[in-house]
């Protein structure tokens, strides 16, 4: 099994950070399964698309004239339809950046966009902080005999166990902040 296309990280970037050797394959399946649950999650953490995907027919509410498309950065705009007609691309602008379109006027009632969101075409194009994100997030779901437990005590045993939310290292979350999706 190897990572998924859309994983913000290799196999091998991961296995240099947590220092295990490129020879030492006794653990890989697992990694790369941890891997695609911690890219999946961080993208659903940020709201974002980091590797590229198209996007196709997503529905807005037209009325104003301007839409925030639900993943930024766009690289591409294939299509915008506006009450069932395509337009051409000379009939509204595209703010790739901010996932922003614009149009003179207002849009009609409904408007359907198909674009490629993403920050690159592959892993390479992830901006580091979101790739040590997700290399301290593997270092911590290894370093837990059992990640579900946050205390154990002997003596009147007793343990206590994290809300879902505490599984993401502090660090992690910190370095993900300002990729969390923000909307107009």
């Amino acid at each position: 099994m190897a990572v998924s296309q859309y994983s913000l990280t290799t196999l091998e970037e991961a296995k240099t950070y947590l220092g295990i050797a490129a020879s030492d394959t006794g653990r890989d399946a697992l990694l790369e399964s941890l891997i695609d649950a911690v890219s999946e999650a961080a993208q659903a953490l940020t709201g974002r698309i980091f590797i590229a995907r198209p996007v196709s027919g997503e529905p807005h509410q037209g009325g104003g004239n301007c839409l925030q498309l639900d993943h930024y950065p766009v690289l591409s705009v294939q299509s915008v339809s506006e009450n069932g007609a395509e337009l051409a691309a000379s009939g509204y602008q595209a703010e790739l950046r901010g996932g922003i379109l614009t149009k003179n006027g207002r849009w009609g009632e409904t408007v359907l966009a198909s674009y490629t969101p993403g920050y690159g075409q592959t892993h390479a194009d992830v901006p580091r902080p979101v790739k040590l994100a997700c290399w301290l997030w593997l270092a911590a779901l290894l370093d837990q005999a059992n990640p579900d437990v946050s205390q154990e005590r002997m003596g009147e045993y007793s343990v206590s166990y994290l809300e879902p939310e505490s599984a993401l290292p502090k660090k992690a979350a910190l370095l993900l902040e300002p990729f969390r999706k923000r909307t107009v």
